[in-house]
C-alpha cells in the first residue's frame, strides 16, 4: 500500500475547483512571405486561497509559415 501525504505540508493547494480567466492577443509583424515576429501580451486572472492575483506577461517568437500563400 502506497502512503500518501497531503501536498499542503510543502506548500500546494488542497484539491478544488478555482476560478482562472487567461486572455491573450497575438500580433504579427510579417518581415517576408513565410516569416514574422510575433509578439503575444497576456493577462490571466487567478483565484487561489480566495484572494485574487493578477498576472500579466508576454511572449516573443519567430513564426515561419509552410505552403503556398494566396
Amino acid at each position: 500500500m502506497i502512503k500518501r501525504f497531503p501536498g499542503s505540508l510543502i506548500g500546494l493547494y488542497p484539491n478544488s475547483t478555482v476560478f482562472n480567466l487567461s486572455v491573450g492577443a497575438p500580433l504579427d509583424y510579417n518581415l517576408g512571405p513565410g516569416l514574422a515576429l510575433r509578439v503575444s501580451p497576456t493577462y490571466l486572472l487567478s483565484d487561489y486561497g480566495s484572494e485574487l492575483q493578477h498576472n500579466k506577461g508576454f511572449t516573443a517568437g519567430v513564426v515561419y509559415r509552410f505552403g503556398r500563400r494566396k
